[in-house]
């Protein structure tokens, strides 16, 4: 999803973008990671392959309690809890 843009220090970049994955699921949990994401630059790799955005910042979260029982509610949750943890701001779709 495209965010406000969020600027790194020591000109790393800026990131624009905010991905969020679903991972591993139990009976009372659920495996989250997210990615924020430099769409302008790209990520050299060894070899000279290039990566088509630049990975500024990712983590992972485990869900439960409350919280995974309103993502079972609401599969948008983990998008608004993930928002709100990073405290940025989503750029509506047109």
């Amino acid at each position: 999803m495209k965010i406000q843009e969020v600027q790194f220090p020591l000109n790393i970049g800026s990131a624009d973008e905010l991905r969020i994955h679903m991972g591993e699921e139990t009976e009372n949990s659920i495996n989250v990671h997210y990615v924020l994401l430099d769409t302008d630059q790209t990520t050299e790799m060894v070899g000279g392959q290039q990566i088509p955005y630049k990975a500024l910042h990712s983590d992972k979260l485990v869900v439960t309690g409350n919280d995974y029982v309103s993502y079972k509610v609401d599969s948008n949750y983990i998008n608004e809890l993930v928002v709100n943890l990073l405290g940025i701001t989503v750029i509506p779709e047109e």
